[in-house]
């Protein structure tokens, strides 16, 4: 959940991608102006953003000046009052985060450090709430990796082969977002439902 403090600081709108790109299988919350957002698929955004091509390309934060546009882009984005802003981009084992966010005026150091530092919370969180929704079987499997089962041994609990082990994995592993499933008994850690011996 992003804080008060972030949507003061972002008083002319966000918008936050996360999931796989690559895959074009992303959750978006934005709170942009609808004639905004309709002006920004029309005029093909996501291919001339750049906020979305440096989260693309990098990880980290960004901060971006529009009071020149120089592309019909960004002199639309201008004629919202989108003229200052930070791109903010972060991974987790394969999920990614892209973040716009704008307003008329510049960031403080301060205000760049409490967008950074929300971005990041906001994105596990977001990954922690996909992990609580693991149905009673799932969360038994990422219970007995966590406690250092094999699959071998899970498959014997189950009574399944190995193989419909790690299809089992890989299923969760896809529900939630991620790439390995290290991450996957990580996350499990933090939401209460698994013990990882490094949290």
């Amino acid at each position: 959940m992003l804080d008060e403090r972030f949507h003061a600081i972002a008083d002319h709108g966000f918008a936050i991608g996360i999931g796989s790109f690559v895959e074009n299988d992303f959750d978006l919350q934005t709170t942009y102006a609808s004639e905004w957002q309709k002006e920004y698929f029309n005029l093909g955004g996501l291919a001339k953003d750049p906020v979305v091509q440096f989260g693309l390309r990098s990880s980290g934060l960004q901060t971006w000046d529009n009071s020149s546009p120089k592309t019909d882009f960004l002199r639309a984005a201008h004629d919202h009052n989108l003229c200052h802003g930070v791109a903010f981009s972060n991974a987790i084992s394969g999920s990614k985060l892209i973040a716009g966010v704008a307003r008329s005026r510049g960031f403080s150091l301060l205000e760049r450090t409490a967008i950074q530092t929300n971005l990041r919370e906001h994105h596990l969180n977001q990954l922690c709430e996909k992990t609580k929704q693991l149905n009673p079987l799932q969360k038994t499997l990422v219970q007995l990796s966590a406690q250092g089962c094999r699959s071998k041994e899970i498959a014997h609990y189950f009574e399944v082969s190995e193989e419909a082990i790690k299809q089992r994995k890989s299923k969760i592993q896809k529900l939630i977002g991620v790439n390995n499933f290290t991450c996957v008994t990580a996350l499990a850690a933090r939401v209460g439902f698994a013990f990882h011996p490094i949290n």
